[in-house]
């Protein structure tokens, strides 16, 4: 027998070719696999210098008032980043509308008073994405700290068919609101009697009871009473009811005009068509141009400031 190996296209034929390939089969179960290196990650797992992490320094810098303006610092991370993107939580749910509250800085709200604000960071690197929460801050302060404090009772006269405590929570509502006359600094606060005014749900007849000056049509201001006429409390007025105006808004438009007056302010006129009207225009009777408006403009609330 020759001993010659025939090869067609460099593999090898015939028995000579059987034997090295089983030959090879043994090694392979005798050795066993190629053993670990200890740097060489467990099946399965992930490369721990390849996992995306916040690595520190993600926090919202300011001060939490209304009128000051809050700015998050997205920190550090454990590899380059793709993108990077924030979104703004009031409570630890998102803010809407979101393209407010998708951005670096944020100037707080009138909805924000009382509640407190955390920015949730999203960044992307690769196919790996991660969010995390900073720390919330402390609850979002009013513009002013309380400088000067009003009590005042709730009285009813004449034929009152409105719910009376419905009218004082209305009424304390909006003495508690951000946009009102708290913006200034002035803190209402009800008690059962006494005080230094007093806020009153009348019938429209009893209105010319309270002063000459007083009409049955509309509120009235008199001394310490300020005057809510039931008939604008329940129905607001054709003006405001044909310009589309909520009922809701013209409480408070009559509490806070009403209000006003007990501060010291007169009547206001329209500063230029298209302006916010002054809640102390007498915006019942018509507007000259402005936009209704139940809220103090920022020259009112500068008028009473303490």
């Amino acid at each position: 027998m020759s001993g010659h190996v025939w090869r067609r296209d460099g593999a090898l034929r015939g028995r000579a070719g059987h034997a090295v390939v089983l030959l090879a089969l043994v090694a392979a179960l005798l050795v066993g696999p190629a053993p670990a290196h200890a740097d060489d990650p467990a099946p399965g797992s992930t490369d721990p210098a390849q996992v995306l992490t916040a690595t520190g320094g993600q926090r919202v810098k300011g001060t939490a008032r209304l009128g000051r303006t809050l700015r998050v610092r997205t920190g550090r991370w454990s590899m380059p980043l793709d993108s990077l993107t924030v979104r703004w939580l009031r409570d630890g749910e998102p803010i809407v509308p979101a393209r407010k509250a998708g951005k670096r800085r944020y100037q707080p709200t009138w909805r924000d008073v009382g509640h407190r604000l955390s920015v949730r960071i999203t960044a992307v690197s690769g196919i790996q994405t991660v969010s995390v929460d900073t720390a919330s801050t402390t609850k979002v302060k009013h513009l002013h700290d309380v400088r000067r404090t009003i009590r005042y009772e709730v009285r009813s006269r004449g034929n009152v068919t409105a719910d009376l405590a419905t009218f004082e929570k209305l009424a304390q509502q909006t003495y508690d609101d951000p946009r009102g006359w708290r913006a200034a600094g002035i803190r209402f606060v009800r008690v059962e009697s006494g005080g230094s005014m007093t806020l009153w749900l009348a019938a429209a007849s009893e209105l010319p009871r309270f002063s000459a000056q007083c009409s049955s049509q509309w509120s009235c201001r008199v001394g310490r009473n300020v005057v809510v006429n039931q008939d604008r409390w329940q129905g607001a007025s054709s003006s405001w009811n044909a310009a589309g105006g909520s009922l809701r808004d013209y409480r408070h438009l009559v509490v806070n005009h009403e209000t006003g007056h007990f501060l010291g302010l007169g009547h206001s006129g329209c500063p230029h068509p298209g302006a916010p009207a002054p809640v102390m225009m007498q915006q019942s009777k018509g507007l000259s141009g402005c936009r209704f408006n139940p809220w103090p403009t920022a020259a009112e609330i500068a008028k009473v400031s303490p």
